[in-house]
């Protein structure tokens, strides 16, 4: 990697093709309104199934509730507005809803009074090989992640339940993506379209 191309910041990250990029920006969209769908199933709903812990907020706030999971494969926060990545080795990663532009902290500690985006603070541009390959590291860890969340959907709750679920989605946006192709796409996101990342 050249001395130019390290100072392009991650939260610009250019895909080769529009077509790469507007799959992602629909896909990371379409699974956050899955998330909040996934709540509402019956006690315990499916994030507490999966191994998530529900955070409330003080008594009195009007914000939502946020989940923390952590695995062998790393930890993840949960909230309306996006959601969070983090791996010792690696720091941490930044997904908001709304967009596809990762942003990446070399902190891997997430505090438990995390409520709204603003909350989360020192997420920034990598600089230099060692940190993009931190920042690319956690981006397809967390693809794999969310591969592996929503093919245990699929079999924990039925096939038809995420249709129904995309199908109300589907009321709200133009673009969505088939319910059965979610896992595969979040797979092979990481194999093919990652790799064409331009930093």
């Amino acid at each position: 990697m050249d001395a130019q191309s390290e100072t392009v910041p991650i939260t610009k990250i250019g895909f080769k093709t529009e077509s790469a990029r507007r799959l992602a920006h629909t896909l990371l969209d379409q699974q956050m309104w899955c998330f909040g769908c996934d709540v509402r199933l019956t006690d315990p709903h499916a994030l507490l199934e999966w191994g998530f812990d529900k955070y409330s907020p003080p008594e009195g706030s009007c914000t939502p509730s946020h989940y923390r999971w952590e695995g062998d494969r790393g930890q993840v926060g949960l909230w309306g507005f996006g959601i969070w990545f983090a791996k010792p080795s690696w720091g941490s990663l930044l997904l908001q809803r709304g967009r596809f532009q990762p942003e990446w902290s070399a902190k891997c500690e997430l505090q438990t009074n995390i409520w709204r985006a603003w909350d989360l603070k020192g997420f920034r541009q990598p600089h230099g090989a060692t940190e993009h390959q931190a920042a690319y590291s956690l981006l397809t860890n967390l693809t794999y992640w969310l591969a592996d969340y929503e093919f245990w959907v699929h079999q924990r709750y039925g096939i038809s339940y995420r249709n129904r679920v995309v199908a109300d989605w589907a009321t709200k946006r133009k673009a969505t993506i088939p319910a059965e192709q979610m896992p595969r796409l979040w797979g092979s996101m990481q194999a093919e379209d990652f790799s064409h990342l331009t930093f």
